[in-house]
C-alpha cells in the first residue's frame, strides 16, 4: 500500500467496476474489482485526508524499486480504536 493525499489521486480506467465495503466500524471504506476481487484502495482512518493506494494496481510502477521497511498491522490494534 501507499498512502497518499486523496486528492493526488485520480482512478482513470475501470471506475465502474469498483465497489465499496466497510467493516465493522465503517470509517475505513475499502474499495475492490468487482470482477477480479483486488483490494483497490481504501481510505485510512489515522489519516482520512489520505487514500491508501496497492501498489500493484498502479500502472508502471515496479514495486520492487521500493525497499522500505515493511510495516506489519494485527488488525486487532489500530491506533484509532482507542
Amino acid at each position: 500500500m501507499i498512502c497518499v493525499p486523496a486528492n493526488d489521486v485520480t482512478i482513470i480506467k475501470g471506475h465502474e467496476s469498483i465497489r465499496e465495503y466497510s467493516f465493522n466500524t465503517t470509517t475505513a471504506p475499502h474499495f475492490f474489482c468487482k470482477i477480479c476481487g483486488i483490494h483497490t484502495h481504501h481510505k485510512g482512518r489515522a489519516k482520512p485526508d489520505c487514500l491508501c493506494v496497492n501498489a500493484a494496481c498502479i500502472d508502471g510502477l515496479n514495486t520492487e524499486d521500493y525497499s522500505d521497511e515493511v510495516v506489519n498491522f494485527n488488525g486487532i490494534n489500530h491506533p484509532s480504536d482507542h
